[in-house]
């Protein structure tokens, strides 16, 4: 690993110029971060008088931008 790659200094400057690119992320609410579950299915919800409770099977969980939550239907 270069001195440049462990220097903080670099790293700020590289998200500097990052920052200033257009069309990077998409604009709008869309680059808001959520969180996502990514194994929801009925046996990892618990239901308590025909409302979702609570779920389980948490180590999937993901936080990131809305546009990448985005998954093909099955």
């Amino acid at each position: 690993m270069s001195e440049a790659q462990r220097s903080p200094d670099a790293d700020i400057a590289l998200h500097t110029k990052l920052m200033q690119v257009k069309h990077l992320l998409p604009e709008g609410s869309d680059i808001r971060l959520s969180l996502g579950h990514q194994d929801i299915h009925a046996p990892n919800m618990f239901v308590q008088k025909e409302c979702v409770a609570s779920f389980v099977d948490w180590q999937n969980t993901r936080i990131g931008p809305l546009f990448l939550k985005a998954r093909r239907p099955w």
